[in-house]
């Protein structure tokens, strides 16, 4: 699914695989802001929805990317790096980096998928 991205630059920030789970984060940047994409795979996934892939999206325009990278100390303006940083810290999910946005007041889209389609 995320290889249909046209036009966005994709980056790796967080792969995980412990007993059979896999966790996957990469971010996307293009023209409109960035977006980050978790994809969880396995036995676990399965129990929680249903599907043996799932895929959760978080959507960031230009005024709140600017706000996410000064709150996460990165006044020069990399989003990529700051998320990097957030996901890799701790191993945070999609799930908690939208209840951070949601406590800061910053506007986002998101959504969510089994199997991965996004619509």
């Amino acid at each position: 699914m995320k290889d249909i991205l046209l036009g966005m630059r994709g980056t790796n920030v967080l792969h995980t695989l412990t007993m059979g789970e896999s966790r996957t984060v990469d971010l996307f940047e293009g023209d409109q802001g960035l977006e980050v994409w978790e994809e969880t795979r396995g036995p676990v996934t399965l129990d929680l929805f249903g599907t043996p892939t799932h895929v959760n999206r978080v959507a960031l325009g230009g005024e709140s990317l600017a706000r996410v990278c000064t709150l996460l100390g990165h006044a020069s303006g990399d989003a990529v790096a700051a998320l990097s940083e957030f996901f890799q810290k701790g191993e945070k999910t999609a799930m908690d980096l939208i209840d951070w946005l949601d406590r800061a007041g910053i506007s986002y889209e998101s959504g969510d998928s089994p199997d991965g389609f996004l619509i």
